[in-house]
């Protein structure tokens, strides 16, 4: 396949952003302008590259809301919105950049007035948490309640789907990867930032829990309490499923055991975050580090090593170091341990989902080798009767073979709505074509 970069982590990163074209995150002639300003393994360059194209789009925005063009502001923000998103991204090989925060800031600013002028309408929900490593902590995490459009209301009352991000994304990215598609279906979207995730971490300070099923029953709870506070929009709480990519795959699966949820949907997830390492690491480093022969002093100085050369390793060990809270590679190492769907006795937390599930790979994945984790996840569900898990690990990036099936939204959204039709009982009547 045709590359951006020779760098994999950035033409990724760089596919991230024109993948999203279809649904306007993007256009793919301010993309190319934008990556002829980018050096290679460079974030400066790429922050300043995304923050040029961010204000030539909200530019373009504000001379469509002075004209009254409705259908131009939204296109121009939300483009504008991604921009900014991607701009402060390689940024975080440094956790105390300011333009992370400010970064994330202009993202939000630039979505939320792009809202108003959205194809259907868009609620915002804050949702009430209490932070489990500050228990005195008490915050309200933001949300985003996408309903669908008139014209693709189901019958009956609507469908939910809660949307879980991962570990590096942003909800105002997760628009394209679930609401765009499921809200033109006539499914209800509620998308959520959770600690360590985006303005949650930047802003507020709340770091990562591998227990995420603490942030989504807190979600579930006033998604519940939401619905009967605005019986008029109509939520069916009889059908609500939950849905992540990537470390949200993960999340999902976490979440899924809640009864309220009638379907999980785990999109290129991760079993155990241990063997995944257990893939990247030499066997001599992940052997020391697991036996503890390998003190945290070495250890370090290993990691840190190897970041001085390779930018990728940096942005992720720092990325990890500042969701996490942590201060050292080695802390954020011990830390990903914790996030695996092994119980400590040696059985598995899936035991608990009693939903229909359906889980995905992607063969040609930078981070989630389907073999050590969609076939671990499928075989932990071996609970369930087989009409109620599924699996589907396509080949290819056209078909959905990249992580979290960037670029190829449109078969992802086309799946995952199959699977949350069938199972909470929607039915389609067939399309006549000529």
């Amino acid at each position: 396949m045709f590359t951006f970069f020779r760098s994999d982590f950035f033409h990724f990163e760089f596919l991230r952003l024109i993948g999203v074209a279809p649904l306007g995150g993007a256009d793919i002639a301010e993309c190319l302008e934008s990556r002829s300003l980018i050096r290679e393994n460079d974030a400066e360059s790429w922050y300043q590259a995304w923050s040029k194209t961010a204000k030539h789009a909200e530019s373009l925005a504000r001379e469509a809301v002075s004209a009254g063009d409705a259908e131009g502001a939204r296109w121009a923000f939300i483009r504008a919105s991604n921009y900014a998103r991607a701009a402060q991204f390689m940024l975080h090989t440094d956790k105390h950049d300011p333009r992370i925060k400010a970064g994330m800031e202009q993202s939000i600013t630039y979505f939320l007035n792009a809202l108003p002028f959205m194809e259907s309408p868009v609620v915002q929900v804050n949702i009430p948490y209490q932070d489990t490593k500050n228990p005195k902590v008490e915050v309200e995490l933001p949300g985003y309640l996408y309903l669908p459009p008139e014209a693709s209301r189901l019958s009956g009352k609507i469908p939910v789907i809660i949307n879980s991000g991962g570990l590096d994304s942003t909800q105002e990215e997760l628009y394209y990867y679930l609401p765009a598609g499921a809200t033109r279906r006539g499914y209800a979207v509620l998308t959520f930032e959770g600690p360590g995730q985006g303005i949650v971490c930047a802003r507020d300070g709340l770091t990562n829990i591998p227990d995420w099923e603490v942030v989504t029953d807190a979600v579930a709870d006033r998604l519940q309490s939401f619905a009967q506070e605005r019986p008029d929009l109509e939520l069916d709480m009889g059908r609500v499923a939950i849905v992540g990519a990537s470390t949200g795959g993960y999340f999902a699966l976490r979440a899924a055991k809640n009864p309220l949820f009638k379907a999980a949907v785990c999109i290129d997830g991760t079993y155990d975050f241990i063997l995944v390492m257990k893939q990247r690491l030499p066997s001599w480093f992940y052997n020391g580090w697991q036996s503890g022969w390998l003190g945290p002093g070495f250890i370090n100085a290993v990691i840190k090593f190897i970041c001085r050369l390779d930018f990728k390793s940096r942005w992720e060990f720092n990325h990890l170091q500042w969701a996490f809270g942590v201060n050292s590679p080695y802390e954020a190492l011990n830390f990903l341990k914790r996030y695996t769907l092994r119980l400590d006795d040696g059985g598995e937390y899936l035991r608990r989902v009693k939903c229909p599930v359906l889980v995905t790979g992607a063969t040609d994945t930078l981070y989630f080798p389907p073999e050590v984790s969609t076939q671990y996840i499928y075989d932990a569900l071996d609970h369930l009767p087989d009409d109620k898990r599924e699996i589907w690990v396509p080949k290819g990036p056209g078909s959905g073979g990249l992580q979290a099936k960037v670029a190829a939204l449109s078969v992802s959204h086309q799946r995952t709505c199959a699977f949350l039709d069938r199972h909470l009982g929607i039915q389609r009547p067939a399309l006549n074509i000529n």
